[in-house]
Protein backbone atom coordinates (compact mmCIF):
# COMPACT_ATOMS: atom_id res chain seq x y z
CA UNK A 1 0.00 0.00 0.00
CA UNK A 2 3.00 2.23 0.66
CA UNK A 3 4.44 1.52 -2.62
CA UNK A 4 1.50 2.62 -4.12
CA UNK A 5 1.08 5.22 -2.52
CA UNK A 6 4.56 6.72 -3.09
CA UNK A 7 4.35 6.00 -7.02
CA UNK A 8 1.30 7.82 -6.96
CA UNK A 9 2.69 10.99 -5.31
CA UNK A 10 5.83 10.43 -7.79
CA UNK A 11 3.23 10.85 -10.66
CA UNK A 12 1.54 14.36 -9.22
CA UNK A 13 4.51 15.39 -8.64
CA UNK A 14 5.79 15.06 -12.14
CA UNK A 15 2.80 16.26 -13.24
CA UNK A 16 2.96 19.53 -10.82
CA UNK A 17 6.45 20.02 -12.57
CA UNK A 18 5.24 19.63 -16.17
CA UNK A 19 2.21 21.83 -16.04
CA UNK A 20 3.60 24.65 -13.68
CA UNK A 21 7.80 24.98 -13.92
CA UNK A 22 7.76 23.31 -17.23
CA UNK A 23 4.42 25.31 -18.14
CA UNK A 24 5.45 28.38 -17.37
CA UNK A 25 6.53 28.80 -21.16
CA UNK A 26 3.26 28.75 -21.59
CA UNK A 27 2.37 31.05 -19.13
CA UNK A 28 0.60 28.50 -16.96
CA UNK A 29 -0.07 28.62 -13.11
CA UNK A 30 -1.05 25.44 -11.48
CA UNK A 31 -1.03 24.85 -7.60
CA UNK A 32 0.67 21.98 -6.52
CA UNK A 33 -1.96 20.20 -4.62
CA UNK A 34 -4.03 20.55 -7.99
CA UNK A 35 -4.28 16.69 -9.95
CA UNK A 36 -3.75 16.42 -13.70
CA UNK A 37 -3.94 13.43 -15.17
CA UNK A 38 -2.77 12.02 -18.54
CA UNK A 39 -1.94 14.71 -21.57
CA UNK A 40 -3.16 17.48 -20.98
CA UNK A 41 -2.68 21.30 -23.35
CA UNK A 42 -2.78 24.31 -20.91
CA UNK A 43 -1.53 27.86 -22.04
CA UNK A 44 -2.36 31.05 -20.09
CA UNK A 45 -3.92 29.53 -17.76
CA UNK A 46 -4.22 29.58 -13.51
CA UNK A 47 -5.02 26.87 -11.44
CA UNK A 48 -6.38 27.65 -8.09
CA UNK A 49 -5.90 24.13 -5.12
CA UNK A 50 -7.61 20.92 -4.57
CA UNK A 51 -8.98 21.01 -8.99
CA UNK A 52 -8.86 17.63 -10.93
CA UNK A 53 -8.19 18.01 -14.21
CA UNK A 54 -9.28 14.44 -16.82
CA UNK A 55 -7.22 13.46 -19.38
CA UNK A 56 -7.02 15.15 -23.52
CA UNK A 57 -8.49 18.22 -22.54
CA UNK A 58 -7.83 21.55 -24.12
CA UNK A 59 -7.66 25.12 -21.89
CA UNK A 60 -6.84 28.59 -23.17
CA UNK A 61 -7.37 31.35 -20.78
CA UNK A 62 -8.65 29.75 -18.36
CA UNK A 63 -8.68 30.95 -14.48
CA UNK A 64 -9.73 28.06 -12.34
CA UNK A 65 -10.74 28.33 -9.03
CA UNK A 66 -11.04 25.85 -5.80
CA UNK A 67 -12.10 22.43 -5.68
CA UNK A 68 -12.92 21.51 -9.65
CA UNK A 69 -13.61 18.42 -11.03
CA UNK A 70 -12.92 18.33 -15.04
CA UNK A 71 -13.63 15.62 -16.44
CA UNK A 72 -11.48 14.24 -19.60
CA UNK A 73 -12.25 15.46 -22.92
CA UNK A 74 -12.80 19.01 -22.11
CA UNK A 75 -12.00 22.12 -23.92
CA UNK A 76 -12.26 25.40 -22.44
CA UNK A 77 -11.33 28.62 -24.31
CA UNK A 78 -10.74 27.16 -27.53
CA UNK A 79 -9.28 29.23 -30.74
CA UNK A 80 -12.50 30.80 -32.47
CA UNK A 81 -12.23 31.84 -36.43
CA UNK A 82 -13.87 34.63 -37.55
CA UNK A 83 -16.76 33.89 -40.16
CA UNK A 84 -17.48 37.17 -41.12
CA UNK A 85 -13.91 38.17 -42.43
CA UNK A 86 -12.96 36.85 -46.05
CA UNK A 87 -11.50 33.65 -45.23
CA UNK A 88 -11.35 31.26 -41.83
CA UNK A 89 -7.33 30.90 -42.69
CA UNK A 90 -5.43 31.40 -39.40
CA UNK A 91 -2.80 31.73 -42.04
CA UNK A 92 -4.38 34.61 -43.65
CA UNK A 93 -6.08 36.53 -40.81
CA UNK A 94 -5.51 36.68 -37.13
CA UNK A 95 -8.25 35.42 -35.06
CA UNK A 96 -6.44 36.03 -31.80
CA UNK A 97 -9.04 36.39 -28.78
CA UNK A 98 -7.93 36.83 -25.49
CA UNK A 99 -11.08 36.42 -23.28
CA UNK A 100 -10.46 34.98 -20.31
CA UNK A 101 -12.74 31.95 -19.07
CA UNK A 102 -13.23 32.40 -15.49
CA UNK A 103 -14.69 29.10 -13.54
CA UNK A 104 -15.46 30.03 -9.67
CA UNK A 105 -14.93 27.13 -7.04
CA UNK A 106 -16.47 23.62 -6.75
CA UNK A 107 -17.79 23.48 -10.55
CA UNK A 108 -18.40 19.95 -11.89
CA UNK A 109 -17.57 19.93 -15.89
CA UNK A 110 -18.56 16.62 -17.70
CA UNK A 111 -16.63 14.59 -20.05
CA UNK A 112 -16.74 15.63 -23.31
CA UNK A 113 -17.69 19.63 -23.02
CA UNK A 114 -17.34 22.65 -24.37
CA UNK A 115 -17.27 26.08 -23.07
CA UNK A 116 -16.58 29.18 -25.63
CA UNK A 117 -14.00 32.25 -24.60
CA UNK A 118 -15.02 34.82 -22.49
CA UNK A 119 -17.80 32.49 -20.31
CA UNK A 120 -18.11 32.65 -16.72
CA UNK A 121 -19.17 29.64 -14.59
CA UNK A 122 -20.22 30.35 -11.15
CA UNK A 123 -19.46 29.02 -8.26
CA UNK A 124 -21.12 25.47 -7.60
CA UNK A 125 -22.41 24.83 -10.98
CA UNK A 126 -22.43 21.68 -12.84
CA UNK A 127 -21.98 21.04 -16.68
CA UNK A 128 -23.05 18.03 -18.39
CA UNK A 129 -21.56 16.11 -20.35
CA UNK A 130 -20.93 16.80 -23.78
CA UNK A 131 -22.58 20.17 -23.44
CA UNK A 132 -21.81 23.33 -25.48
CA UNK A 133 -21.69 26.04 -23.07
CA UNK A 134 -21.96 30.03 -25.36
CA UNK A 135 -22.94 31.79 -21.89
CA UNK A 136 -22.44 32.62 -18.65
CA UNK A 137 -23.75 29.81 -16.03
CA UNK A 138 -25.47 31.61 -12.93
CA UNK A 139 -23.90 29.76 -9.76
CA UNK A 140 -25.10 26.33 -7.78
CA UNK A 141 -27.37 25.56 -11.55
CA UNK A 142 -26.98 22.49 -13.80
CA UNK A 143 -26.52 23.17 -17.21
CA UNK A 144 -26.85 20.88 -20.26
CA UNK A 145 -27.29 20.29 -23.81
CA UNK A 146 -25.89 21.95 -27.07
CA UNK A 147 -26.21 24.87 -26.59
CA UNK A 148 -26.41 24.61 -23.19
CA UNK A 149 -29.15 25.18 -20.94
CA UNK A 150 -30.32 25.24 -17.31
CA UNK A 151 -32.48 22.05 -15.79
CA UNK A 152 -32.49 22.98 -12.62
CA UNK A 153 -30.91 24.64 -9.49
CA UNK A 154 -28.50 22.17 -7.19
CA UNK A 155 -29.99 23.37 -4.34
CA UNK A 156 -32.72 25.11 -2.20
CA UNK A 157 -32.21 29.42 -1.72
CA UNK A 158 -31.51 28.66 2.28
CA UNK A 159 -28.78 26.27 1.76
CA UNK A 160 -27.19 27.97 -1.27
CA UNK A 161 -27.07 31.10 1.23
CA UNK A 162 -25.30 28.93 4.03
CA UNK A 163 -22.81 27.51 1.78
CA UNK A 164 -22.30 30.77 1.03
CA UNK A 165 -21.55 32.36 4.00
CA UNK A 166 -18.93 29.14 5.32
CA UNK A 167 -16.87 29.60 2.20
CA UNK A 168 -15.35 26.38 3.08
CA UNK A 169 -13.53 26.28 0.02
CA UNK A 170 -11.01 29.00 1.34
CA UNK A 171 -9.92 25.59 3.76
CA UNK A 172 -7.97 23.11 2.59
CA UNK A 173 -9.53 19.14 2.62
CA UNK A 174 -10.12 18.04 5.92
CA UNK A 175 -11.21 20.92 7.13
CA UNK A 176 -13.65 21.71 4.41
CA UNK A 177 -15.19 18.07 4.67
CA UNK A 178 -16.06 18.90 8.41
CA UNK A 179 -17.94 22.52 7.33
CA UNK A 180 -19.48 20.45 4.82
CA UNK A 181 -20.53 17.89 7.15
CA UNK A 182 -22.37 20.19 9.63
CA UNK A 183 -24.77 21.81 6.62
CA UNK A 184 -27.61 19.50 6.25
CA UNK A 185 -31.39 20.76 5.66
CA UNK A 186 -31.83 19.38 9.22
CA UNK A 187 -28.64 20.48 11.37
CA UNK A 188 -29.29 23.30 13.86
CA UNK A 189 -26.23 25.33 11.80
CA UNK A 190 -28.29 25.64 8.94
CA UNK A 191 -31.34 27.06 10.84
CA UNK A 192 -28.84 29.69 12.84
CA UNK A 193 -26.96 31.26 9.40
CA UNK A 194 -30.41 31.17 7.69
CA UNK A 195 -33.01 32.59 10.68
CA UNK A 196 -31.61 36.35 10.80
CA UNK A 197 -32.34 36.66 7.17
CA UNK A 198 -36.23 35.66 7.70
CA UNK A 199 -36.76 38.60 9.87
Amino acid sequence: MGLIKYFQGSYYFLNFLKYSIIGKFKKNIISSTSRIRGKVFMSHTRMGKYNYLGPNSILNNVVIQNYCSIAPHVQIGGMEHDYRKLSTSTRLFNHKDTSTVTIEDDVWIGASALIKRGVHIGRGAVIGAGAIVLNDVEPYTIVVGSPARKIKDRFDPQTIDVLEQAQWWKNPPKQARQMLQQISPNNSMLMELVEPHLD
